[in-house]
Order: structure tokens, then C-alpha cells, then sequence
């Protein structure tokens, strides 16, 4: 997101360690790094929590009380239903959560890609008191990292990309699995997906 985004955003970076978020922001050449949610997120305009599920209730905590009254919160999860309902619960209606679909098997800062969201569809599920102007920023934002946006409810949204997403890879690992019972030398052919 800091690659799409980087000269046309100015850049604050959080990271678990203090030294991920100081190579973050050599790479990004950001104006803020740090291991401190608080610190990253006071003076913020927008805020993306690109974490797993579960630890973004606790990122919410962490920056409720440093937000700006204009700052909005989105997330880049690929879950919706708890997501909204949980971050909704501790940020209100500055949270308005997004999903680009996109990414890829490989993980870290050595695997960022400035291109990695062009085309890419970006569900945004508003809510009936998601307030029209925070849904225009976030939708705004992925415009800006080069996203196709599309509206659908939490439930639609975890509905369709269970089919489109989860289930296939799970579908993919048991056919993996299968492998050693019929032959136990093809997992050597395997390629890295």
C-alpha cells in the first residue's frame, strides 16, 4: 500500500519492531516511522490497518484516542462481518472498512509491489450510518493505489469471496494432501503455490 501510495500520500509507517518500521520508512521514504500505533496515528489523515483480523481490534485501541476529528479508519482484510462490527464498536463511523483483492503468496518488505493493486477490485462495504464523506475518502484512497471499487454488504462480501478465495485454496490443499497416497514422489513437482 506504501509503494501505491507513496508520492501522492504522505507516508506515517507502523510495524511491530522498531526496526521493520525504520526499513519501511527507508523504503517508502516516509515522514514517520515507528513501533507505536498512537504516535503513527496522531496527525494522520487516513489510517489502513494492513494486519491479520485479529490483531486489529487491538490496533483500534491503541490509536482511538489519537485519531484527528476528520482522521478515518479502513483495513485491507479479507473478512468483513467481524471486522466492521468489531472496529465499528471502538471507532464509530470513522471506520469504513475496505478489501482489495489482491496480493500474493509472498509476505514482507522485500515483496512489495508498487503495481500490486492496479485493476485490482476493492470491496467496500458501507453501512447504513457510514457517513457519505468518509465513504468517499476511503473509496478515494484506493482509487489512488489504482483499484476498481465495488459496494456489497459485510455478508455478501465474506459470502463472495469465500467462493472466489478461501475456498479454492482450501479446495487446492486437500487435492495437495492427496498426493503421498497416490504418488509419493509428485509433491517434488509441485511449484510454490
Amino acid at each position: 500500500m506504501g509503494l501505491a501510495l507513496a508520492g501522492k500520500w504522505r507516508l506515517r509507517i507502523w510495524s511491530r519492531t522498531e526496526s521493520a518500521a525504520q526499513a519501511a520508512s527507508s523504503q517508502l521514504r516516509a515522514e514517520f516511522a515507528s513501533a507505536d500505533p498512537a504516535a503513527v496515528a496522531a496527525g494522520a489523515d487516513a489510517i489502513v490497518l494492513c494486519s491479520p483480523v485479529e490483531a486489529m481490534p487491538g490496533l483500534a485501541l491503541a490509536i482511538a484516542d489519537s485519531l484527528g476529528p476528520e482522521t478515518f479508519v479502513t483495513d485491507a482484510g479479507s473478512v468483513k462481518g467481524p471486522v466492521v462490527e468489531k472496529l465499528e464498536a471502538i471507532l464509530g463511523n470513522r471506520f469504513v472498512g475496505s478489501h482489495p483483492m489482491a496480493g500474493s503468496e509472498k509476505r514482507g518488505l522485500a515483496a512489495a509491489r508498487a503495481d500490486l493493486f492496479q485493476g485490482a477490485a476493492c470491496i467496500v462495504p458501507p453501512m447504513e450510518q457510514t457517513p457519505p464523506a468518509a465513504l468517499e475518502k476511503v473509496e478515494s484512497l484506493w482509487l489512488e493505489a489504482d483499484c476498481r471499487i465495488f459496494q456489497l454488504t459485510p455478508a455478501e462480501h465474506d459470502a463472495a469471496v469465500a467462493c472466489l478465495s478461501h475456498l479454492p485454496h482450501a479446495v487446492a490443499c486437500c487435492l495437495v494432501e492427496t498426493l503421498p497416497t497416490r504418488k509419493p514422489d509428485w509433491h517434488k513437482l509441485a511449484g510454490s503455490s
